[in-house]
Order: C-alpha cells, then structure tokens, then sequence
C-alpha cells in the first residue's frame, strides 16, 4: 500500500531554533512517540519504537537519516522500519516558513510503502494513526523550540 500524508503546524519560536532542532537527530528522535531506545551516528539513527496501528502492535526497528537541504528552509527525513510480518520505506519533505513574528510554520509531506499486515488494515486506519503520531511528534518540537 502507498500512503501520503501532508499537514502543516505553526510553532511559536524562530525559524532558526526550529530549524537547529531538525538539524539535531537526537532532539527529533526523542520526539518520536513510542520511542524506546536510540543509537545515532551523525545525522543517522536507528532505533526501537513500538506502535498500534489498529490490531496490530509491535517493535519496530527502525534506521533513518535526516537530511539538510536548505538550512533553517528545507529538511527530508528517510525511515526504514522492520517488524515481524511488517515494513515500511518512507520518505518525509518538511519545509519551513516565517508566519509572522516570531511564529514558523512547518509544513510536511510524508510518503510511504508499507507491507505485510500494515498493508491490509486499510489506507483511512493508517492514515489517521500516522497522522496523529506526526501531530505529536511535532507538537514535542515545538515544546523543546519554546522551552
């Protein structure tokens, strides 16, 4: 199944802390919900992270990599995730913008291949799972960009 996924969250800080959090793997892969343990090298990581999707629940093994495109504009973000009978290859854009005084707006793009169980749960129950842990894992950002 191929899954897209596109929002948008205003955060209350500059676009240069939001942008030196992107930059930073560690702060963003503490944001990830489910998070259970890390290693990262550079601006890779892998990682452990459990998730309910509908029935299903598991360990993901995930590896990334965070990529800088356009500094404090531009950032790409590839996930690979393996669990028993499941995997997913995504890809995510995020782009920055000023949204007024000291507010920046980050929009995202994610897209995915997922397969195995993930797969035939159906696209409306991923979809609103995935939305909900992008909402989170942003909404974390933005308490470390204020605090």
């Amino acid at each position: 199944m191929f899954l897209e996924i596109a929002g948008s969250i205003d955060i209350k800080a500059s676009r240069d802390t939001v942008g030196a959090l992107l930059s930073n793997p560690e702060k963003v892969v503490e944001c990830v919900p489910g998070i259970q343990s890390y290693e990262l090298s550079g601006n890779e990581f892998k990682s452990k992270i459990k998730v309910k999707i509908g029935m299903i629940s598991g360990t993901f093994k995930v590896e990334g990599k965070i990529e800088e495109i356009k500094k404090n504009e531009e950032y790409r973000v590839f996930l690979k995730g393996r669990s028993m009978g499941n995997s997913f290859d995504a890809t995510a854009d995020i782009s920055l913008s000023d949204a007024g005084e000291g507010v920046t707006r980050l929009d995202y793009r994610a897209n995915a291949k997922l397969s195995g169980m993930l797969a035939a749960l159906g696209k409306g129950i991923v979809e609103n799972v995935t939305k909900t842990l992008l909402d989170e894992m942003f909404q974390c950002i933005e308490k470390k960009a204020i605090a």
